[in-house]
């Protein structure tokens, strides 16, 4: 049984306790601890990078703490976990169905991938690159950049590649859009 049986009456409130863990699964033990630490928790949602849900999850399990998470690394799933629930796709089926998609929609053969090494990130770019391959099509592994500077220079080489990018950070969309 969950820690605790949650039932929600349409009336009832929730207070939003929010912790950072910053992205870090160094910092997100000490997260998960602090959290699974107070009774009057009846929910974590997070961690919201799949590194730190890797980290911090087994610490939530541990008390049986209902946990949601939009990580999308298989193994966190893998592990058995009753108390988590993730109701989005994995990164099996991210890095398949995207790449999946531009080549039908554009015809795309030739791609530039490129990720922030991350548990995210390198998972989705490796079932994206394995797919492009199986497809018959190519791809070049762009090296690791932090800004949206650096990925201007680098799109240059991507030129006429569609290019994906599988970024956890705030850069992203300014990296995606050139802007």
């Amino acid at each position: 049984m969950l820690r605790e049986k949650l039932v929600v009456k349409a009336a009832e409130q929730f207070v939003v306790v929010a912790e950072d863990d910053a992205c870090d699964p160094k910092q997100a033990g000490t997260v998960a601890q602090k959290i699974a630490d107070d009774p009057k928790n009846n929910v974590f949602i997070g961690h919201m990078c799949s590194g730190t849900t890797l980290a911090g999850s087994p610490i939530i399990n541990k008390v049986n703490l209902p946990q949601v998470t939009l990580s999308s690394n298989p193994k966190i799933t893998q592990n058995g976990w009753k108390n988590l629930f993730r109701p989005i796709a994995n990164d099996n089926i991210q890095g398949k169905a995207g790449v999946a998609f531009v080549m039908r929609k554009f015809g795309a053969k030739k791609f530039a991938l490129l990720n922030d090494k991350q548990a995210f990130g390198q998972g989705v770019t490796e079932v994206a690159k394995a797919t492009i391959e199986k497809a018959g099509g190519s791809c070049e592994m762009l090296p690791r950049v932090n800004s949206a500077a650096a990925w201007k220079a680098k799109r240059k080489s991507a030129k006429g590649k569609p290019r994906l990018s599988n970024r956890t950070d705030n850069e992203s969309a300014k990296m995606a859009t050139g802007r």
